[in-house]
């Protein structure tokens, strides 16, 4: 087999996806994941650069939180000051709000890293403990966050709404601050 039929082959195999711009991930759920930025930028490790601030993060290879601990996620604006905010909020399955709470009681203080893919789409300090309801992106475009709710809300693992707490939030950055309603 020949060089140019080999690249061939995999363009076939992979180029699809790559072209399109998709991932090999089944849906916007699959792909979403919550880590800890890593406090020692020299261990190496898998580098993500903020689009939002252009800084880049060394992500934690441990993965605190992904889709499947997602139960729903809505939109929901908020007012600051004169101006209208959106942010998408997930609330989390019964299953994953004690290990995503521990995880984020014993890391207090620590930048909590939100991506969907390979793209951060949101970044923030743990200052408490979080529970069931947790931010996905904040101050967004009313369509960017209609289209995500949409699409992770319609993807096979979405089950009943559950309650629980909103979480505050400013820029594109998270302000992880427990008990705002």
């Amino acid at each position: 087999m020949s060089v140019r039929s080999r690249w061939t082959l995999a363009m076939l195999i992979v180029g699809p996806h790559t072209l399109a711009g998709q991932s090999m991930v089944s849906s916007v759920r699959d792909s979403i994941r919550y880590r800890f930025a890593d406090t020692d930028e020299r261990r190496g490790g898998r580098r993500f650069k903020d689009v939002h601030t252009g800084r880049v993060y060394v992500l934690n290879d441990t993965v605190i939180l992904d889709g499947h601990g997602i139960n729903s996620v809505e939109v929901r604006t908020r007012r600051v000051g004169a101006d209208s905010l959106v942010d998408l909020i997930a609330r989390l399955r019964p299953a994953a709000v004690d290990r995503f709470s521990a995880a984020t009681a014993s890391h207090v203080g620590r930048v909590l890293v939100v991506t969907i893919g390979d793209t951060i789409v949101s970044t923030g300090t743990i200052e408490s403990r979080l529970g069931r309801v947790v931010p996905v992106m904040t101050a967004v475009r009313r369509s960017l966050a209609d289209s995500l709710a949409t699409r992770i809300n319609t993807s096979p693992n979405t089950t009943k709404r559950t309650t629980g707490r909103a979480v505050r939030g400013t820029s594109n950055h998270l302000s992880l601050q427990p008990g705002h309603t």
